[in-house]
């Protein structure tokens, strides 16, 4: 997928709350860090509702457009949780099984790879989310290289999957989501956003201690 289109993939960064059993309540803010000759620039992200309830749909919206022809990118994702002291403290969350703060080195074959691998059991149901929405939108998912394009995703469904309970235990709080998108040919910066998330477990009840667990 080339790098423009993967910019939903905000969606995957947002679904790094998948990997942990959060729920996700409505960006307190989201800024472009793009720096100003970049090809490609979003106007407009949101998601909803607030809070998201996992299992359950996460609506995505997004506006943006790049002006050059693109091909081979990497995805950056770092994830911290923000603590709530003065100042803040900022503790990072690591890369675990392809799912958290990780270098993802090929854009356009990114989406094959998370429903092919289903990391972690959940990759797969968000990859292919993600590909319905891109092409729901009229972007083929996984053309390599993508023509300029304006791309407007507006409050599509995204797909969470259920989340092994033994994920839950690092849940709840505040989080920032830096994501870098990085032309593979020249090393350019082609886009650079930050989402300040809010997170709060889902309560689901458990039938045995084993269940839990497991």
């Amino acid at each position: 997928m080339a790098a423009f289109n993967v910019l939903v993939l905000i969606g995957l960064g947002l679904a790094i709350t998948v990997a942990y059993g959060r729920t996700v309540r409505k960006p307190r803010m989201w800024s472009d860090c793009t720096s100003s000759d970049s090809p490609v620039k979003i106007t407009h992200l949101d998601i909803s509702p607030s809070p998201v309830t996992l299992p359950g749909d996460m609506f995505f919206s997004l506006k943006g457009y790049s002006n050059r022809t693109m091909g081979s990118s990497r995805l950056i994702l770092n994830i911290v949780r923000r603590l709530q002291s003065w100042p803040y403290i900022e503790v990072p969350i690591p890369c675990f099984f392809n799912i958290g703060s990780c270098t993802y080195a090929d854009m356009c074959t990114l989406l094959d790879e998370m429903v092919a691998s289903n990391w972690l059991g959940i990759s797969r149901q968000v990859g292919q989310g993600i590909q319905r929405m891109l092409e729901d939108s009229g972007v083929t998912p996984g053309l390599c290289p993508q023509p300029p394009q304006v791309i407007t995703i507006d409050k599509r469904p995204l797909p969470l999957p259920t989340i092994p309970p033994a994920l839950y235990w690092f849940a709840e709080g505040l989080y920032r989501a830096h994501v870098r998108v990085i032309d593979n040919s020249n090393g350019q910066e082609l886009s650079c956003i930050h989402v300040d998330i809010e997170m709060k477990r889902s309560r689901q009840r458990c039938s045995s201690w084993f269940g839990c667990l497991f």
